[in-house]
């Protein structure tokens, strides 16, 4: 015996096997695009707040190499005193490189006053050649063969 009725519309239901359904197709799955797009943006956040973390330290302690040689320098000490600080001047450095491609600008900050250095370093990291640069555009050289005073030894 069959448990047919029928419907509303005319139609017979069996309501042991409920008639098949025309179902939307399914969307196919962007999780694993989202999930990609995640980890991409996350991977280059990591990775700007790492190497800007190195990049920032790497300039901000960069000058301290060079401390001890530019206080025995005269032509430094007599303009600006015994240097407390040496930073690197990023905008002043791609203004440098226009004329000296090898050459890193620093600012210099003193006990009377402070000043920029263009400094070139070699490979080992010896200072080659050093430059004062004025305010006014000019340039003096220090002279490296000089014999370089040493302030801890004076009295």
């Amino acid at each position: 015996m069959s448990t047919q009725a029928p419907d509303s519309f005319g139609a017979s239901t069996d309501s042991t096997n409920p008639p098949a359904t025309d179902a939307a197709p399914r969307k196919k799955g962007r999780g694993c695009l989202w999930a990609a797009l995640i980890f991409i943006t996350l991977g280059a956040l990591g990775s700007l707040l790492c190497c800007g973390g190195g990049l920032y330290f790497g300039i901000e302690y960069s000058g301290l190499a060079y401390m001890d040689p530019v206080n025995q320098m005269p032509e430094v000490t007599d303009e600006i005193g015994t240097v407390r600080s040496l930073k690197v001047n990023l905008a002043a450095t791609i203004d440098e490189f226009q004329e000296n491609p090898e050459h890193v600008v620093f600012d210099a900050t003193g006990e009377r006053g402070s000043t920029r250095l263009s400094i070139k370093a070699g490979p080992a990291g010896d200072i080659e050649a050093i430059y004062i640069l004025g305010e006014d555009g000019s340039r003096t050289p220090i002279d490296l063969a000089a014999p370089l005073s040493n302030p801890a030894a004076s009295p």
